[in-house]
């Protein structure tokens, strides 16, 4: 679904690499740039002083500094102790502790399985080729996996689910894997919330049962609200599931909450200008519902990580 690569700076050298590259990597497109090593952009801004004219330089630094949405931070597993870019990303791949989906490098002078030459690449290439709707088994690590690297990148998380119910351990489970990454996180997201309808069999006790059972679910630190909404006449059904954010958007298709063995759901990544239209209808200025007069409420973590 979302996937991280290694792209060494290399292969940003010539103009049709550049706007092929910062082209194919987007939340919508599957593709997330690894920061890799921590000093990533550096790296290329050198080698661009050191190649491009002042002109292209000045223009190219311009989309760069856009790439950033594409970037997923540097990740502590993965060493950066020599000088070669190449040798050390190939090091990490072989660590197996956390590797790229592949790496993308200008040559590949060892024929490592997992590096693919820039100049070669295209959609049907295998490894840069990446699913964008899929089927996974509704289970939370599963949940999980699919939505890490979006939650990873984003500041503002909406977690979507029309039949949440707090004390149903079918949506603990989802809840509590899907938050976890968070907890590795340098930097907490400044909202996360959990949107939900009131339908014919809400509990009337909703409200006081997410004040007890969802603290324990979320990372100590981490504040979730929980937003409930009314249907209003004319407007829109509130049916689908989503985890969305203001970098892209994932729908699922059978439920956030855990099933039985066996069962999957369907899964995709929302294009851009859908993931935009389906996000203002889950505003605090929403016209498709009608806010829960009784809420929203913020649940405090307290759950330990070690």
């Amino acid at each position: 679904m979302i996937f991280e690569f290694a792209l060494e700076p290399e292969v940003l050298s010539k103009p049709e690499s550049i706007r092929y590259f910062l082209e194919q990597f987007d939340v919508h497109k599957g593709r997330l740039i690894a920061e890799f090593p921590k000093h990533w952009s550096s790296l290329v801004y050198k080698m661009w002083a050191r190649q491009l004219k002042p002109v292209e330089r000045k223009r190219y630094g311009i989309l760069l500094e856009s790439l950033s949405d594409k970037i997923l931070a540097s990740d502590a597993d993965r060493p950066y102790v020599s000088a070669d870019w190449l040798e050390n990303a190939e090091t990490v791949q072989d660590s197996n502790r956390n590797p790229f989906r592949a790496i993308v490098a200008t040559t590949n002078p060892r024929s490592h399985s997992a590096v693919l030459v820039a100049d070669d690449v295209d959609e049907a290439t295998p490894l840069w080729h990446v699913k964008r709707q899929d089927k996974i088994e509704r289970k939370p690590a599963e949940f999980a996996r699919v939505a890490t690297p979006l939650i990873q990148i984003s500041k503002h998380i909406l977690l979507i689910d029309p039949y949440f119910d707090p004390c149903d351990p079918t949506f603990q489970s989802s809840l509590r894997a899907m938050l976890t990454p968070l907890a590795k996180r340098s930097s907490t997201p400044a909202r996360i919330e959990l949107h939900c309808v009131i339908h014919p069999r809400s509990s009337a006790t909703f409200w006081s049962d997410c004040k007890t059972d969802l603290p324990g679910l979320i990372p100590t630190g981490i504040i979730v609200s929980v937003i409930r909404w009314t249907l209003t006449p004319g407007g829109e059904r509130f049916h689908r599931r989503y985890v969305l954010t203001e970098r892209g958007g994932l729908a699922f298709e059978g439920g956030l909450d855990r099933g039985a063995d066996g069962q999957t759901t369907d899964v995709y990544i929302l294009e851009a200008t859908l993931r935009t239209e389906r996000w203002k209808e889950y505003q605090s200025d929403s016209t498709s519902f009608a806010r829960d007069a009784d809420g929203p409420v913020k649940i405090v973590g307290t759950r330990r990580m070690w």
